[in-house]
C-alpha cells in the first residue's frame, strides 16, 4: 500500500474537509431552512409547517410539494441536530460510492421515497398530523451504506461495535 492510496495523503485531504461536498451542502441547506422556518414563524406568524410539511390535508389540498419539502423542516433543534449529525457521519458513504452529479438526485429521491412511504404506511393506517424532518434521507443514506458496505464496523458512542 503506497502513501497515495491513503485518503489523508491525496490531494485535497480527507473528503469530510472538502468544502464543496454534497453532505455539507445538505447540512447547510437544512440549517438555513430551519432558520427561515423559525424566522418566518416568529416574525410573521407564517404557517410554514402547514404549507411545506407532508400531511393528509396538504395533499388533499393539492400541496404535492410536501412530498419533498417536508425534509427541509424540523420539529426542533434536537431533531435538526441528530439528523445533521447522522448525515455528517454517514453521508460520505454515499458520496464515495456514486457519481458527484448523482448525489443531489439521491437526496431528492430519498426524501420523495420517505414521503411516499409515509403516505402509504401512515395515511392508509389512519395517521393524522404532519411529517417534518430529513429522517427519510438519513434512513436512505444508512440503508445505502448497509447495502454497499456490509462489513463496515459502526461504533455506538465511538466504543461499542
Amino acid at each position: 500500500m503506497a502513501l497515495s492510496d491513503r485518503d489523508y495523503m491525496r490531494k485535497g485531504g480527507p473528503s469530510f474537509l472538502v468544502p464543496a461536498n454534497w453532505t455539507l451542502r445538505l447540512i447547510v441547506a437544512l440549517v438555513v431552512a430551519w432558520l427561515l422556518q423559525m424566522a418566518l414563524h416568529s416574525w410573521f406568524r407564517a404557517d410554514v409547517v402547514g404549507w411545506f410539511a407532508l400531511s393528509r390535508d396538504g395533499l388533499a389540498g393539492g400541496r404535492v410539494w410536501g412530498l419533498v419539502t417536508y425534509a427541509l423542516l424540523h420539529a426542533g433543534t434536537g431533531h435538526l441536530f441528530w439528523n445533521c449529525l447522522a448525515l455528517w457521519f454517514f453521508g460520505d458513504l454515499v458520496e464515495r460510492s456514486i457519481a458527484p452529479e448523482d448525489v443531489p438526485r439521491f437526496g431528492v429521491f430519498s426524501a420523495l421515497a420517505g414521503g411516499v412511504g409515509y403516505v402509504l404506511g401512515g395515511f392508509l393506517g389512519g395517521a393524522t398530523g404532519h411529517v417534518v424532518g430529513a429522517s427519510g434521507i438519513v434512513s436512505a443514506v444508512l440503508a445505502f451504506g448497509a447495502v454497499r458496505h456490509p462489513n463496515l464496523t459502526v461504533r455506538l458512542f465511538f466504543v461499542i461495535p
